[in-house]
């Protein structure tokens, strides 16, 4: 009989981070659930650290190597069987209610996709010591619309999604409303509609986890929203950091395996760059242009789109980078535009620009408004302790907040 979840953890070169993710699925008190391991590794470093795990039969084990990102995730999504398949990154883990509680409102198998929030945490960018705790105003104790304390789940339409809420609103306020993998659950009915339609495939070049929040919006008409954060995500250890801070080396091998190379990152968009955003945005038009569907009638707003590639700049040169190059290309397409987009975008970047404040605002990850400044210094006094791994931190937290756990389960 199949399991009700498969939980994909697609690693590379990862090994002294993957045991944790594995750990803590171990750990669910929900155990109807498989986990399928995809080694993406140039050497045996991941193989030898799972050895241990591979005496239980819930436990999936598959070698793959060289394979981009993309592939490798979908390679892992065509070897899992359950009912709802969700992905694990190497650098995440779950809190063990989670599949506990995502199985309450799935289990009738009512709902196709269910998204989720997750809680941000700190982690090595190197080999050399582990030591992690909840990154500030990202805490399990968080106060906002989509959070530990929040209402039941609700439902959510696609075109409210897309339309009001993730092309409109700031990107912390849009991501938990995205099916993303790696902070969802997908009935496998979906994937395999996905995989029949015109990429033929569920992940997919640039961003895997938004390829698969957007053709999944192009398929179903709404999406539950479980309004508990069932994750936690390390915040160095990334691709996506990688570009962020502009590291040559990873950023180089992470283009190299793209199929188009650095233009699969914007051959889409106005902006001719690699920004993050700017790379999201091509996504979701390459879905918009192969899958139409719930899509067709999407657009990107132009004055969106710019505020928030020129936030990622303005993030990227917080940290050190050299953004130069970036700034010139964004301000080239920017003339491109209609005097009033420019106007708008003007006026929208003076925050960013106000006083120089990008180390301190990139450092908090939060809206550029005064009212999320002031609530997430509040926050700062909510720090957990220094842990040496994940497994620790989830073992703390559930210590000092038992009730929390346990309204998790039966609310």
């Amino acid at each position: 009989m199949n399991p009700f979840f498969s939980v994909i953890i697609p690693t590379k070169n990862r090994s002294e981070l993957v045991i944790y993710a594995i750990e803590s699925v171990l750990r669910q008190t929900f155990d109807d659930f498989e986990i399928v391991l995809i080694d993406n590794d140039d050497t045996d470093d991941t193989a030898k650290a799972v050895e241990t795990f591979k005496q239980d039969a819930r436990f999936h084990y598959f070698r793959t190597g060289n394979l981009s990102m993309s592939d490798n995730w979908e390679y892992g999504v065509d070897q899992s069987c359950g009912t709802y398949i969700t992905i694990l990154e190497d650098k995440q883990i779950l809190r063990k209610f989670a599949l506990a509680y995502a199985h309450q409102y799935l289990a009738d198998e009512t709902h196709q996709v269910a998204t989720f929030p997750y809680s941000n945490m700190e982690t090595p960018n190197n080999h050399e010591l582990f030591l992690t705790r909840l990154v500030p105003g990202s805490s399990f104790l968080s106060l906002s619309a989509q959070s530990d304390l929040a209402p039941a789940p609700f439902t959510v339409a696609t075109d409210v999604i897309l339309n009001d809420i993730f092309f409109k609103k700031s990107r912390t306020e849009g991501l938990p409303y995205l099916p993303r993998g790696i902070t969802s659950f997908v009935h496998h009915s979906v994937v395999k509609e996905i995989q029949s339609l015109g990429m033929g495939r569920l992940c997919a070049d640039v961003n895997p986890d938004y390829m698969m929040a957007f053709q999944q919006l192009a398929v179903v008409d709404e999406v539950l929203v479980l309004p508990k954060r069932l994750s936690l995500v390390g915040n160095k250890s990334s691709n996506g950091f990688a570009i962020r801070t502009k590291k040559k080396e990873a950023l180089n091998n992470f283009v190299s395996r793209l199929q188009d190379g650095e233009r699969s990152m914007f051959d889409q968009v106005p902006i001719k760059a690699v920004i993050i955003w700017n790379a999201i945005v091509n996504d979701f038009l390459h879905v918009k242009k192969n899958l139409g569907r719930n899509l067709k009638d999407i657009e990107v707003p132009m004055d969106h789109y710019f505020t928030y590639c020129y936030w990622d700049i303005a993030l990227t040169a917080s940290l050190g980078a050299d953004v130069a190059d970036d700034i010139a290309e964004w301000n080239r397409a920017l003339k491109q535009e209609d005097t009033a987009i420019q106007e708008t975008v003007a006026q929208n970047i003076r925050p960013i620009e106000m006083r120089k404040r990008l180390i301190f605002i990139g450092s908090l990850g939060y809206r550029l408004d005064v009212f999320s400044i002031q609530r997430q210094l509040k926050r700062l006094f909510k720090l957990s302790p220094i842990c040496k791994s994940p497994i620790e931190l989830l073992e703390w937290e559930e210590k000092t907040y038992p009730e929390m756990y346990q309204l998790s389960v039966d609310s």
